[in-house]
């Protein structure tokens, strides 16, 4: 027959058997968690470095695309622009210094601009400058900016409709003056007082 102190002492050696037993699974499980610690660090780390190999082939691609569209409108409008894919790269190099925008956004927006066959030389530049500033006060796309400065720049007499509905707004002095010097074949300083306003806006 068991008595009562027997049963206590059951429970208390079954207690402690219990401790242990279960002292010895959080050991394992220790163990267990350290050793799965070990596998996944390298595996994350190789995870990342895929995802951030994966990134950078995707900026090149992108990098390669904008630069092969350049070439190909530069060929296709026969050089109108009168500079270089080169003279083009290493522009927007520097404008990425100054500016929010990446060199392959300027190359970009430079192969839209080129499209604009009466935007050349050091006005092409003025134009991506002023592209720039518009964007960034506006809150805009470059290309956006490129494709509104560009039409008004390739045309500055009618671009003035197509710059007002952008917001950039022109005297009834201005509009004539520029107006004036298209019409006596003075395109250049036509653009140059067309520009004023987006530059004005900075």
């Amino acid at each position: 027959m068991v008595g009562a102190g027997d049963l206590v002492t059951n429970i208390t050696v079954d207690n402690t058997g219990f401790k242990k037993g279960l002292s010895g699974a959080a050991s394992q499980l220790k163990s267990f968690a350290g050793g799965i610690g070990s596998i996944i660090a390298p595996v994350a780390t190789a995870l990342a470095g895929i995802w951030g190999a994966r990134a950078s082939v995707g900026g090149f691609k992108e990098s390669l695309e904008n630069q092969r569209k350049l070439v190909s409108v530069l060929s296709a409008t026969q050089g109108a622009a009168g500079i270089t894919a080169d003279e083009i790269a290493n522009y927007a190099a520097e404008l990425q210094k100054v500016t929010n925008f990446e060199d392959d956004a300027t190359v970009g927006a430079a192969a839209m601009l080129a499209s604009f066959t009466n935007i050349r030389g050091e006005m092409f530049f003025s134009t991506i400058d002023a592209a720039a500033d518009l964007a960034t006060v506006m809150g805009g796309d470059l290309n956006a900016a490129v494709i509104t400065l560009g039409k008004a720049m390739n045309d500055p007499a009618e671009g003035l409709t197509k710059l007002a509905r952008a917001g950039i707004q022109f005297t009834a002095a201005q509009e004539n003056q520029i107006k004036a010097l298209q019409k006596s074949g003075d395109l250049l300083g036509a653009q140059t007082d067309g520009l004023r306003g987006p530059v004005d806006c900075r």
